[in-house]
Parts: C-alpha cells; sequence; structure tokens
C-alpha cells in the first residue's frame, strides 16, 4: 500500500525515483516556481528605489548615507546592504 503511495506520489509530481538526483533548477522548471534567491534581488532592487526617491530629511536616507568614524576592524569587512543591491544589479542585469 506504501509503495503504491509513494509512486503514484512521484508519478504526480515529476519526481525521479530513489538514488537519482534532481537540481534546483529541475525543480523550479517542474512546479513553476521562480528562484528564491532572484525573488530576494527583485525585492532588494524595489526597496532600493523606493529609498532613492524618499526626502533627505528622512531618517532612513540619513541612516544609510551616515558614515562612521573611528578605527576600521582587523579581518574582512562586513557586507554592507548596498554591497548587495550592486551585486544584484550586475546578476540581474540591471
Amino acid at each position: 500500500m506504501k509503495e503504491r503511495c509513494f509512486d503514484v506520489f512521484l508519478e504526480r509530481n515529476k519526481r525521479t525515483k530513489h538514488g537519482e538526483k534532481r537540481y534546483n533548477y529541475e525543480l523550479y522548471e517542474i512546479f513553476n516556481e521562480s528562484d528564491i534567491v532572484n525573488y530576494i534581488n527583485v525585492k532588494r532592487l524595489a526597496w532600493a528605489g523606493h529609498w532613492m526617491c524618499l526626502d533627505t530629511d528622512r531618517t532612513v536616507t540619513e541612516i544609510f548615507k551616515t558614515k562612521l568614524d573611528g578605527v576600521k576592524r582587523l579581518g574582512r569587512p562586513k557586507l554592507r546592504w548596498e554591497d548587495g543591491v550592486g551585486q544584484a544589479m550586475r546578476m540581474l542585469e540591471v
């Protein structure tokens, strides 16, 4: 009984049987879902566009434009939100 249910499940979802690998892009094609990374990048760019249209006296704009004073930490610098926006623009070829 369990084997039959599993076979029906596999057939319905167009998946493979045991031992075969499926890659993310194949699953996105099968289930007609968009890539989560692209979705996050699109939303990040939408927020960046919204932020660019805000007035300069808004709190959010002041926070993003503030440069901190002090000693730089050793090691690899932490990723900034602005760097993620630039990477999203390059990835989506905007």
